[in-house]
C-alpha cells in the first residue's frame, strides 16, 4: 500500500486527523458529495459517465454518514456536479441539468442543445448556474429560475472544463486536458491546469498550468483552494494568490484513502473533507484541523 503524504507549508492550518468512517452502503461509482444543510447528497454514477442506461442515482445521507434514503433519486443516467438553490437541487446528466424538488423529490430535465457530457456547477448568489461540458471544452450559463429556461454558451476553452467553484466574480475552472474534436472523449495531452474565469468580463487568467486530470474543487476557510486529480489519487492544496500548489495529499493509510477522487466537499464548522472515490465505490470522511 502507498504512503500516504501531506506536505504542507506553515501558512496552512489544515493536517490530517483522527480516522472517520468510509461510507460505501448504497454507493456505486460515486461521483459528487455535496452539503447542504443537515444533509449528505451523493450522485451515484454506477455505469458508465457517458452512457444513457437510466441506471444512476443520488443518495441522501445525513452529515455523519448514515443512510437516510438509499436511491433518493433514481432512474438517472450519469449524475456528476450537484448545488442547492432554495428547494432545488440541480444535477449535471450528461447532456441535460436536472431540478430535483427537495420536497417531494419530484424531477425535472432540461436538455442543454449542444451539450456532450455535462459535469459540474457552480452557483452564484441569484440561482445562476455555470455548468461545465468537458467533452465540449465549454461552460454553460443556466437559470431555470421561475419558469425561466435561459441556457446560453458561456465560455469556450482549449483546456477542457471539469470542476467549477465560484467565489465572488471568480469562476475556478480545473481543467481536464484537450478534448477531441469530435467530442468522443479526450487527447491524450496535454495535461489540465487550474484557470480562473473573471464572471464580468470573460476573461480567462491560467494559475496553475499542466497538473493533470483535474476533477473537482473546493474553497477552505483561509482561502486555499482543493483541487482533486483524476486517477492519480491526489488533493492538491492551492494558494490562489501565488497561483502555486503547498501541499499534496497522496495515497492511503488507515487515515484516509484516495484511489479516483471526483468531486469534494468541505464542512468549515466540523473541517471534515468529503471525497467520493469513484473506483472503489465509496466516500472518505478526512478529519482535518
Amino acid at each position: 500500500m502507498k504512503l500516504l503524504a501531506l506536505i504542507l507549508l506553515l501558512q496552512s492550518t489544515y493536517v490530517l486527523s483522527a480516522p472517520l468512517p468510509t461510507l460505501t452502503k448504497g454507493m456505486d461509482r460515486p461521483e459528487c458529495a455535496l452539503l447542504h444543510g443537515k444533509f449528505l447528497y451523493v450522485s451515484n454514477m454506477s455505469g458508465p459517465g457517458n452512457a444513457r442506461d437510466n441506471v444512476g442515482w443520488i443518495n441522501k445521507l445525513d452529515r455523519n454518514g448514515k443512510m437516510i434514503q438509499e436511491k433518493w433519486v433514481s432512474s438517472l443516467h450519469a449524475p456528476k456536479g450537484m448545488k442547492i438553490w432554495k428547494d432545488t437541487l440541480y444535477v449535471t446528466d450528461i447532456d441535460s441539468v436536472v431540478s430535483v424538488d427537495l420536497k417531494t423529490s419530484s424531477v425535472t430535465r432540461h436538455p442543454v442543445p449542444g451539450a456532450i457530457l455535462l459535469n459540474d456547477i457552480a452557483l452564484d448568489g441569484e440561482g445562476n448556474l455555470y455548468v461545465s461540458d468537458t467533452f465540449g471544452s465549454k461552460i454553460y450559463f443556466v437559470n431555470f429560475e421561475s419558469g425561466k429556461n435561459q441556457i446560453e454558451v458561456f465560455a469556450t476553452l482549449s483546456d477542457a472544463p471539469n470542476g467549477l467553484y465560484l467565489e465572488g466574480t471568480k469562476l475556478y475552472v480545473a481543467g481536464y486536458g484537450k478534448s477531441k474534436a469530435d467530442g468522443t472523449g479526450m487527447e491524450d495531452g496535454p495535461k489540465g491546469g487550474l484557470s480562473v474565469i473573471d464572471v464580468k468580463t470573460k476573461e480567462v487568467t491560467s494559475l496553475v498550468p499542466e497538473l493533470g486530470r483535474n476533477d473537482g474543487l473546493a474553497m477552505l476557510p483561509n482561502g486555499q483552494l482543493l483541487l482533486t486529480l483524476k486517477g492519480e489519487e491526489a488533493i492538491h492544496w492551492i494558494d490562489v494568490k501565488e497561483n502555486k500548489i503547498i501541499g499534496t495529499l497522496k495515497g492511503a493509510t488507515s487515515l484516509a484513502v484516495l484511489t479516483d477522487v471526483a468531486d469534494i466537499d468541505f464542512d468549515a464548522k466540523t473541517k471534515i473533507l468529503y471525497v467520493p472515490n469513484t473506483r472503489t465505490h465509496d466516500v472518505q470522511l478526512i478529519q482535518l484541523k
